[in-house]
């Protein structure tokens, strides 16, 4: 039975040609040092993988150099378990409203001067037997989470009819694995244009010009002549779609929007593209709930299944396909010195990227309701179930479903909330399966 869409509605935007957006900062080499850093934790197998497939993860440089200053992040405060639950929630939003401060400072200060070098991780499932190239899909995350709680879907994916040779999982700097290679290195209030930056720089510099069966831990820097010819032209040998939830969604799209030529679709899954304030209006000083949220939020237990039982006292966690929460507590979270458990990503940075969601979520909406996004592109909008809560303000899904009318369509998961990828992974796939292979096979199944 088909799923329900949104039919056609026409977003408008006053003033849209007076919003003004900072231009994308130019990517660098990075000076690599003598002893590259290895894998946080061991190569593993997935046990729900097909022999057919191979899993590997692996290592790049993230885009240099960075783009904001070091600052002295404001800390959660410990848990005070005389407090009152208002208490709490007063001591949070003051040290939230110190965050804002410093994203202020952040859009002060000079840009590019920061040249830590940053690493991202990445999963990768290849076919090992392939009769004729097929898809390569690239999966970028929802702030707070890591690259496995994609492997549901991708499990559900490749139980059914694909036409999908590999797949890629992205990482973000302050996330999962990248997170522990970063330790110590994150001390900025993190722009979504360094996601941005951090996303081109793999799909330009280090994405291999064809699908190879095996690579080293760290893929190796393609020829300048080739990512040269890969700006302006994109992939000669690839069909590569992009799939982007929530942060990855709204990051994907502005990587698209600054270099289309890499790109051939978009599937975005409910993505931070939010209705823009007017251009130049100063924000309203109040507190970001998300933010608030994030900082109040326990990331350490005394064990991988008290943080299971915690976890799934919370209606937002017994939402969660099971299997999804188990790649979130096995390979989201990894054991400290003194013996706990704590969650790779801290409160901390899922608090600054939250802080900055506005900028990054307000200039894709922008630029694709001035029609920026090269309409060769094929937008497969996929969104939450009838009566679920909406990003932004009621009936802003549906406009945003519309903000660009050609090469556009959308579909809504039932019984999932924002967090389809975690909710309904297997809806997920089917939606994904059904789309990969209308789009790009044109010679039946591989």
């Amino acid at each position: 039975m088909p799923r329900e869409s949104y039919p056609y509605v026409e977003a408008t935007l006053p003033r849209a040609a007076e919003y003004d957006f900072p231009p994308l900062l130019e990517l660098k080499p990075p000076p690599l040092p003598t002893t590259l850093p290895a894998l946080p934790f061991p190569q593993r197998s997935p046990s729900w993988l097909s022999p057919e497939w191979h899993h590997s993860t692996h290592i790049v440089p993230a885009a240099y150099p960075r783009i904001g200053p070091a600052f002295d992040l404001p800390q959660p405060p410990p848990f005070d378990a005389s407090a009152t639950k208002a208490e709490r929630r007063k001591v949070l939003v003051e040290v939230e409203a110190r965050f804002r401060e410093l994203r202020e400072a952040e859009k002060r200060a000079k840009k590019g001067q920061r040249t830590d070098l940053l690493w991202i991780c990445l999963n990768r499932y290849v076919r090992r037997r392939r009769d004729r190239e097929g898809v390569t899909l690239f999966l970028a995350h929802a702030n707070g989470f890591n690259k496995e709680t994609w492997e549901p879907m991708i499990r559900s994916l490749l139980a059914r009819k694909h036409n999908v040779s590999e797949i890629w999982v992205w990482e973000a700097v302050q996330h999962g694995d990248s997170a522990i290679l970063n330790e110590g290195k994150l001390n900025s209030m993190f722009h979504w244009h360094e996601a941005v930056r951090d996303l081109l720089h793999f799909l330009v510099h280090y994405l291999p010009s064809e699908i190879v069966d095996e690579l080293p831990v760290h893929v190796p820097r393609i020829p300048c002549r080739q990512y040269v010819a890969r700006f302006a032209h994109g992939f000669k040998s690839r069909k590569l779609a992009v799939v982007g939830h929530s942060f990855g969604g709204g990051v994907t799209t502005l990587a698209a929007l600054y270099h289309p030529a890499l790109f051939s679709s978009l599937i975005l899954v409910d993505p931070v593209i939010l209705y823009p304030k007017p251009p130049y209006a100063t924000r309203d000083g109040n507190s970001n709930t998300l933010a608030v949220d994030a900082l109040g939020r326990r990331w350490i237990w005394r064990s991988k299944d008290e943080a299971r039982s915690q976890l799934l006292l919370s209606p937002f966690f017994q939402r969660w396909h099971p299997d999804v929460l188990t790649a979130y507590i096995e390979h989201g979270m990894y054991e400290t010195p003194d013996g706990n458990v704590a969650l790779k990503m801290s409160p901390v940075h899922e608090t600054v990227l939250f802080s900055d969601t506005w900028t990054g979520g307000e200039e894709a909406w922008v630029r694709l309701h001035r029609g920026e996004l090269d309409e060769r592109i094929e937008i497969r909008w996929i969104f939450p179930g009838r009566g679920e809560r909406e990003l932004g303000a009621p009936g802003q899904t549906q406009l945003r479903a519309w903000l660009r009318k050609a090469n556009s369509s959308n579909v809504l998961v039932d019984g999932s909330g924002h967090l389809i990828t975690h909710e309904k992974p297997d809806a997920l796939a089917e939606e994904i399966a059904m789309f990969v292979h209308r789009k790009y096979d044109n010679k039946g199944k591989l």
